[in-house]
């Protein structure tokens, strides 16, 4: 049937009168209510390496694990399509940079100088106790003045535990930079092909599947895609993946810049430096940068769920095989966040994640 572009508040109601609409796979950030569970085990592993870094140092490693394993998965599913840049940002990796870099030049600190050696065989062994003891109360006493960085002695980590802690977090620093730099180059890369082109992008509803195209009060049509072995029918419409392209490669330039500087502070600063009693070697700059970035996840990801791609609002017509209707779509809230991130993470596990449904 022809579309005539009748004024929407006269039609009938469509057999789904009232409906949500989502973005498609792979065209959400990440969830913000995934956001905020990640920052929130963020925050305390930050302030512990801040004041007492050794006891955080295995959070951190599972923390980076599991960066590296999230932003590689979402590489390999979207294959670096521009359009679905909101997946595979890696925009969030800074903070996992810094806490590698903290333990490697913790644990090659501990392996360049032993500040205790317990004393082994010799006619001396009496006296060599008595001394230990004595640099035993010494040290320590240097250690209350000095800070959380220093140990005492019996409290030093053995060579064989830093060069296993140095086996795992090597290659995961190698790993973070480089998908950064991966990241960084493709998001530059998308941004010079497509700058000058409308990126459009596919919003979906069970409400379209019962329509061959929609229509808003101004006119504006839309053909809809029907994927009815899913239950959804999608229209595409403009987006501003263009700007994203543009802030992750932008971003990513001052995290890197960031990631050099607290290299430098955590090479060049000495472990007794201390402002307020607070150790000041740290990489302080990734830390920031890297929650302040969870923070604009959680905004922008709330944001997203509540937003109505329809820009003269939510009633809109439809064209059916029995005549024009009227339907209302609404934000699809967190569930449509979490449907769409999914699909688009999990989308390279293939039937696995989807199922057997052609």
């Amino acid at each position: 049937m022809s579309l005539s572009c009748p004024d929407i508040h006269t039609l009938p109601n469509c057999t789904i009168s009232a409906s949500y609409v989502r973005p498609d796979s792979g065209n959400a950030l990440i969830p913000w209510v995934y956001s905020i569970i990640i920052l929130v085990v963020h925050i305390p592993t930050v302030i512990v390496r801040i004041v007492k870094f050794e006891s955080s140092q295995l959070l951190t490693i599972l923390l980076g694990v599991y960066s590296v394993a999230l932003i590689s998965l979402a590489f390999t599913s979207t294959n670096f399509d521009p359009a679905k840049i909101y997946i595979w940002t890696p925009i969030t990796l800074t903070i996992d940079v810094g806490a590698m870099m903290q333990i490697i030049t913790f644990a090659v600190e501990k392996l360049k100088k032993r500040d205790y050696q317990r004393p082994e065989y010799g006619s001396d062994r009496v006296q060599l106790l008595e001394h230990d003891r004595q640099s035993d109360y010494s040290k320590y006493s240097d250690y209350q003045r000095r800070g959380s960085d220093y140990q005492k002695p019996h409290d030093q980590p053995s060579n064989t535990l830093c060069v296993f802690v140095l086996l795992l977090t090597v290659p995961l620093l190698f790993g973070l930079i480089g998908l950064q730099i991966f990241g960084l180059f493709k998001a530059f890369d998308g941004y010079a092909k497509y700058r000058n082109n409308k990126f459009e992008i596919p919003w979906c509803s069970p409400a379209f599947q019962i329509g061959t195209s929609i229509f808003d009060r101004d006119c504006a049509q839309y053909q809809i895609e029907n994927r009815i072995s899913v239950g959804i029918g999608c229209v595409y419409l403009p987006g501003n993946m263009g700007n994203w392209l543009l802030a992750t490669g932008m971003i990513l330039c001052v995290e890197v810049i960031g990631e050099v500087i607290d290299f430098l502070i955590l090479v060049k600063v000495q472990t007794s430096s201390q402002f307020h009693g607070i150790t000041m070697r740290r990489p302080w700059l990734t830390m920031l940068i890297g929650c302040g970035i969870w923070i604009f996840l959680i905004f922008a990801g709330y944001t997203q769920t509540q937003y109505q791609p329809f820009s003269t609002g939510a009633q809109i017509g439809m064209v059916t095989a029995t005549g024009n209707c009227t339907c209302g779509v609404y934000p699809g809230g967190l569930r449509s966040s979490i449907i769409a991130w999914s699909d688009g993470v999990f989308n390279g596990w293939g039937s696995v994640y989807s199922g057997s449904v052609p």
